[in-house]
């Protein structure tokens, strides 16, 4: 990982430093390197803002939402994982819709908030939810089925009935 750094970095290239970045710290995340993840995050958000990358951008915000939850900073990873979640949208991101998805469910856990996780998990009811961008439908076209669950006009299940089996009296 540290080579391909240097070498995205000699090469000079902004978007090409951050698109590695990003794969950098999906490396770390799997991995469990918290701070590594967070340290590359940070230079990956200050890029991207700089530049104007909001797709890259967006996954810099879930990774250090992500790392910032794993080092017991709920409250401020939660909001960098919503952030993160509703730039990639923003920017008509699909791909990483699911990832997002669940890290805002485990967040939620984190919080005390199992129910609220489970919400998240089913998206958005349709009847707030803004139309599918362009870009985003084209992708969603693309990708098919797999992806129905996690776009942006599909109907949320109806978990108020599981939630009320599982409180107590």
């Amino acid at each position: 990982m540290h080579q391909a750094l240097s070498e995205t970095r000699r090469f000079g290239h902004v978007h090409t430093v951050v698109f590695v970045l990003t794969w950098v710290c999906w490396a770390e995340w799997a991995g469990g390197l918290l701070h590594e993840a967070r340290r590359h995050a940070e230079e990956a958000i200050a890029l991207s803002n700089e530049h104007g990358f909001p797709y890259l951008l967006g996954y810099a915000l879930l990774h250090r939402g992500w790392s910032l939850m794993a080092v017991g900073q709920p409250q401020e990873g939660f909001a960098l994982l919503t952030e993160g979640r509703s730039v990639l949208s923003d920017a008509g991101a699909v791909a990483g819709g699911p990832w997002a998805l669940a890290l805002l469910t485990e967040a939620n856990a984190k919080l005390g908030r199992p129910f609220d996780g489970l919400d998240c998990l089913a998206g958005p009811p349709r009847s707030s939810t803004r139309p599918m961008t362009a870009t985003a439908r084209r992708s969603h076209t693309r990708c098919g089925a797999s992806y129905r669950a996690t776009c942006l006009d599909e109907p949320r299940p109806p978990l108020a009935r599981s939630r009320q089996a599982h409180r107590s009296p």
